[in-house]
């Protein structure tokens, strides 16, 4: 027998979706007229031939949109939600998880800004710095000539007319020490990516929880002299949420690399491979750690790279995410063609504290 509510369900959603992806340019989204900023934290690098710290930016400026035909959709999303899914997993479970899902899918409405330049401000010092975009992603580059502390403060001025400055930070790394390369969900992050719904579920309604001792894992490593730079397929527009939960489960702190949402094309495979071989361009001397999960492409991903720079790639570390299709040994058989010594395939992060950085 048809379900009538799952299909009213799924047409609603559909609907809710297509809205995200394009009222953002409606005429019926109005702009809520103030101007806000992603900074995400970066990595600056020592230049061999000058000596100069070259500082990235990387920051999505936007105002938000207050699309009625969206809201009104979202609420009937939200109202057939509780009689859809099991009783034993509800969808949305009470206004908490409404707001979220609102505050998070509202996101994809935003509009984002441009610029030619952009003002940064450090030490007092104000530069000017060329900026280019991509697919909303502003990015740019300033040097400075000396290191006075692990990371760098500064702000950034996103105004118009009137200055509106934002805090920003980067990590300065030396070209030798170990870093950790990290995924995110599955990795760090209950997230269930190889079950759809519940992945939808969990990243626009739950709140975020971590894979269990991942967090003490990392604080050891950290401990021990690690850097970190987390890598993610999630997009930007959930970076203040991954942002708040690497702080609140006591994550390292670490540069961030998050996708930029397309509607065509630009795969996982070929995003994440690029952020990984630009880290290892900017650091040639670090040793690098890539921690990943079976639900996707890390394996893929972390064998190409542990095959083209061996000398730089120090382990290729797997999280085998339980599923009734793969068992950990096809996990393994992903990733047999790497040295034995180099490979650590586990279920549970417990197995990861005998894993010693020096």
């Amino acid at each position: 027998m048809v379900n009538l509510s799952k299909i009213r369900f799924l047409i609603l959603s559909i609907l809710a979706v297509t809205l995200v992806q394009g009222c953002a340019t409606a005429k019926y989204a109005s702009s809520l007229g103030k101007r806000e900023a992603f900074v995400f934290p970066t990595n600056a690098w020592q230049e061999p031939t000058t000596g100069q710290w070259q500082v990235p930016l990387n920051l999505y400026v936007f105002e938000r949109r207050e699309p009625y035909l969206f809201r009104k959709v979202m609420d009937e999303v939200m109202e057939e939600s509780w009689d859809v899914f099991d009783k034993d997993i509800p969808f949305i479970t009470g206004p908490s998880d409404a707001n979220r899902m609102r505050r998070r899918t509202g996101m994809f409405l935003v509009d984002t800004e441009e610029f030619d330049q952009l003002t940064v401000k450090v030490d007092g010092q104000e530069l000017s710095v060329w900026i280019d975009e991509d697919d909303g992603a502003l990015l740019g580059l300033f040097s400075m000539p000396t290191k006075q502390q692990d990371w760098l403060h500064y702000q950034i001025n996103v105004g118009d007319s009137r200055a509106q400055w934002v805090d920003a930070r980067a990590q300065l790394l030396d070209d030798t020490g170990i870093s950790v390369i990290s995924d995110i969900d599955d990795t760090i992050k209950d997230s269930q990516v190889a079950k759809k719904i519940m992945m939808v579920k969990k990243a626009l309604i739950d709140k975020y929880k971590p894979v269990k001792n991942m967090p003490a894992i990392y604080q050891s490593w950290h401990q021990q002299g690690a850097a970190f730079h987390y890598l993610s397929a999630s997009p930007w527009q959930l970076f203040p949420d991954l942002q708040e939960f690497l702080k609140q489960y006591r994550f390292p702190d670490g540069s961030m690399h998050l996708r930029n949402l397309k509607l065509m094309g630009g795969s996982i495979q070929t995003g994440k491979r690029a952020v990984i071989t630009r880290l290892m361009d900017q650091y040639p001397h670090r040793r690098f750690i890539l921690v990943g999960d079976s639900t996707q492409y890390d394996p893929e991903i972390y064998v190409a790279v542990a095959q083209e720079r061996p000398n730089q790639v120090m382990a290729v570390m797997i999280r085998h995410v339980k599923d009734k299709k793969s068992k950990i040994k096809d996990t393994r058989k992903r990733l047999n063609v790497l040295p034995k010594e180099k490979v650590w395939v586990f279920e549970s992060a417990k197995s990861l504290k005998a894993f010693q950085l020096n």
